[in-house]
């Protein structure tokens, strides 16, 4: 719900002639003295800032001498530490953020208790005017480099502005924010979550459609950039089939990412042992079928690890000569099976005669899934194996 905001008792014309009566005014500047302790902000000029009452504001900040102005601008805060620029600009109140900017354009950069900037406040409470504020008012006061710090200043949570709209599911605000630079959608917080996997775990259809578009064609560039949590990972381990369709469709070239262990999101649905994800990536990302995370294992073997049986059998179904999955020991899926002690993988391969040839086949080190269950103790795994004619 949006927050309500008081109608203006000045008539329209004359709001406007005051306004720029006090856009044209000037106050003492004075160097802004954050390091100073915080003191509690007078209610009364809070409700002035959350309600746009720009007149009654300044009128009261025009009869401050030079060191009191600095004080309530620069050191005055609410309980949060919020200035007055925090106030007006979370409760969308553009015309005292436009005059506030206008004469103290340092509060800009300023940070609330949290490590939020009045951006921050703006785009998570989904305010577009004055988030269109403070961006316009930033790229025509300094240079390139530094609006773009600003986007990129974080909060004590990692989050840029641009997660704090993608989190609350701001569209418009997410929308403006990526247009103005389109790297944002790679940013990490402190949990290494990007907005684009915001998106994702909040299943935010409308919003991973804005990302997507967002994010350039240059595969590698993409694949560079995204190096957190992974969406794709986040949308199997979700099951949240319409999402994975969706970046199929618009972004095909995510499926390619891999996690910190060098999986693939086959690998991750293999792990989880869910099938339809399998078959569905498998269709759209049939490569990732022989790829080795960081202990050498494709996905097939980690569904045989884990003693998924359908995952298994998915994959059988795609490739009609199961010798071929080896991992980096050399190691069929059955080597696997039989080293965990997943007798019911063991049972099933057991079972189907295309499969009789896994049965005698060695390792690097000599080793045949019989040796390897009787290695490592696995019982049930070895009764299987030594009972097959």
């Amino acid at each position: 719900m949006e927050l309500s905001i008081n109608i203006p008792s000045q008539p329209s014309n004359q709001r406007d002639e005051t306004f720029r009566k006090w856009k044209a005014e000037s106050f003492p500047t004075q160097t802004p003295r954050f390091y100073d302790p915080k003191k509690m902000m007078d209610k009364k000029l809070y409700n002035y800032a959350a309600e746009d009452r720009f007149d009654e504001l300044f009128g009261h900040l025009r009869r401050l001498s030079p060191m009191d102005l600095s004080s309530i601008i620069y050191t005055q805060g609410s309980p949060s530490g919020n200035s007055l620029l925090h106030v007006s600009a979370s409760h969308g109140m553009k015309d005292v953020t436009e005059l506030l900017l206008q004469h103290f354009p340092r509060l800009m950069t300023g940070k609330n208790f949290h490590g939020d900037t009045a951006l921050h406040l703006a785009a998570g409470a989904g305010k577009p005017e004055t988030t269109a504020i403070l961006i316009n008012k930033e790229k025509g006061h300094g240079e390139a480099n530094d609006f773009r710090c600003i986007l990129e200043m974080k909060n004590d949570r990692g989050n840029t502005a641009f997660h704090e709209a993608v989190i609350n599911g701001h569209h418009a605000v997410a929308r403006f924010l990526v247009s103005e630079c389109s790297e944002l959608c790679y940013t990490e917080n402190n949990d290494h979550e990007s907005p684009l996997y915001h998106a994702v775990e909040n299943s935010d259809v409308e919003m991973l459609s804005i990302l997507m578009l967002a994010i350039p064609h240059d595969v590698d560039h993409l694949l560079k950039n995204l190096k957190g949590k992974s969406p794709v990972h986040a949308a199997v381990q979700g099951r949240k089939r319409e999402i994975l369709e969706q970046i199929a469709k618009g972004k095909l070239d995510l499926l390619r990412q891999k996690d910190e262990q060098g999986e693939n999101p086959l690998h991750c649905a293999a792990s989880l042992g869910y099938v339809w994800e399998t078959q569905f990536l498998l269709k759209e990302y049939r490569d990732g079928a022989i790829q080795k995370n960081n202990e050498g294992n494709m996905p097939i073997h980690v569904a045989s690890k884990k003693g998924h049986v359908d995952v298994v059998d998915a994959y059988i179904s795609e490739w009609s000569d199961p010798t071929e999955f080896l991992n980096t020991k050399r190691q069929n899926i059955l080597h696997v099976a039989a080293e965990k002690g997943r007798h019911q993988v063991v049972k099933h391969i057991l079972q189907n005669q295309n499969l009789e040839p896994l049965i005698n086949m060695q390792d690097l080190d000599g080793n045949t899934p019989l040796h390897l269950a009787s290695m490592h103790g696995q019982s049930i795994a070895a009764f299987n194996l030594v009972q097959k004619p």
